[in-house]
């Protein structure tokens, strides 16, 4: 400890101290307390926020995290908060809450349905002691908002990619004292990383994360063209003898690579290929309106509360209705578009954009399906809830001022 001290530079408090027996039984660690000083601490315990000596695959260590989430919610319930707030609580407290633990060990599938569901009620339901509807599904809600959800982390999406780090790091390493470690203990497969771990004893942590090793791979540029290229020139090697008429098509190939020198000598490493894939959802059809009520076991005498003249649905209000219509011509008479109506929201929101390519303000022009579905349906629930009635003049005063100010 001493030569420790000296080396490091750092000192160390005897008070704070605890000596853990290892696995294997060890005689007289008692006295050995009583010479350093310090406690003798028994296994499973805390370090650095982390379990030690704890199985990475157990649920009792999330105990703590799902703790802290329900003590954070209980405190949230007796505020009245917008659905806005509730989401900027969930996405700035709650899924930062299990990140710290998910950097090293895998959040099992248990842990992951629990948090889900302190995150989920709390989303729809907020302080309200009845239960609150859930208007979209919990698989679009937790997706990207470039992908129309609303940008709640995907927890075993998450739990992976910090896992996946360590490879990342391992891969690209700079023989720092934990790749030395794993590399002496698990012995490498290749360059990049080491063996499977196959074996049913020891700690499991690294199996785990070595485990994720092949999306890791799959997902990156590994080195390829290097083997391919020596000082000399290419090198390949096929893997069975050409046919006659593919002789051709390979000298065509050799002759344009051959130009192509750019390769330097050093140190080969991972490059990520990124992926950008993605479908841009906006509309769930998620808005309470009397069609989805009545989904939910509520008997309703359906019928939209502005025409009056067929049944009340998320595309019937905010496009087929004839009072939403006249919100719609507004702007489209004073851009001179001629526009036929698309049957469904999504439509709507994909032909508006394509509409709005040669628009001075792309970004005024994507406000303005908002601005009219916004002031629409606080008209309804003004008619709904307040049994007030307001004329189509004024409805359309409020859009535009909704959309310049």
């Amino acid at each position: 400890m001493v030569l420790f001290e000296g080396v490091t530079g750092l000192h160390i408090n005897w008070r704070k101290s605890l000596i853990y027996p290892p696995i294997n039984v060890v005689n007289n660690v008692s006295w050995l307390a009583t010479i350093l000083g310090v406690e003798v601490g028994t296994l499973p315990a805390t370090y650095l926020g982390l379990p030690l000596g704890a199985k990475s695959m157990s649920i009792d260590i999330w105990n703590n995290v799902i703790e802290k989430c329900e003590k954070k919610l209980a405190r949230w319930k007796t505020q009245y908060l917008s659905m806005g707030g509730r989401l900027t609580l969930i996405n700035s407290v709650l899924d930062a809450l299990p990140t710290y633990m998910m950097t090293l060990f895998p959040i099992p599938l248990g842990v992951t349905k629990r948090l889900d569901s302190i995150r989920r009620k709390f989303l729809w339901q907020g302080n309200k002691e009845k239960k609150g509807f859930h208007l979209v599904k919990w698989k679009s809600v937790i997706t990207g908002k470039k992908n129309g959800g609303l940008g709640i982390k995907n927890l075993n999406l998450q739990s992976k990619a910090l896992q996946m780090k360590w490879l990342w790091k391992y891969a690209n390493g700079n023989q720092l004292l934990w790749e030395r470690v794993i590399e002496a203990k698990y012995i490498p497969e290749d360059k990049w990383m080491t063996k499977e771990v196959t074996t049913p004893y020891g700690v499991n942590l690294w199996r785990s994360i070595r485990n994720l090793w092949d999306e890791v791979k799959n997902n990156s540029k590994q080195g390829f063209i290097a083997d391919l290229w020596t000082l000399q020139g290419w090198n390949f090697n096929f893997r069975r003898h050409l046919n006659d008429w593919e002789v051709q098509r390979v000298a065509d190939f050799l002759n344009t690579v051959e130009p192509f020198n750019g390769l330097q000598t050093g140190n080969d490493v991972l490059w990520w290929t990124g992926n950008n894939g993605g479908v841009y959802k906006l509309a769930n059809e998620a808005a309470l309106t009397q069609d989805n009520v009545m989904k939910r076991g509520i008997t309703l005498c359906s019928r939209c509360l502005l025409c009056g003249e067929t049944l009340e649905n998320v595309n019937h209000l905010f496009l087929r209705c004839k009072y939403t219509q006249q919100l719609w011509r507004i702007f489209l008479s004073h851009k001179g578009i001629s526009w036929t109506m698309p049957g469904k929201v999504s439509e709507a929101l994909k032909s508006w954009e394509e509409a709005g390519v040669l628009a001075k303000d792309r970004g005024r022009w994507r406000l303005i399906p908002a601005s009219i579905w916004w002031a629409i349906w606080k008209e309804r629930n003004s008619r709904c809830f307040e049994n007030i009635e307001n004329s189509v003049q004024k409805v359309k005063l409020n859009c535009i001022l909704l959309l310049c100010f």
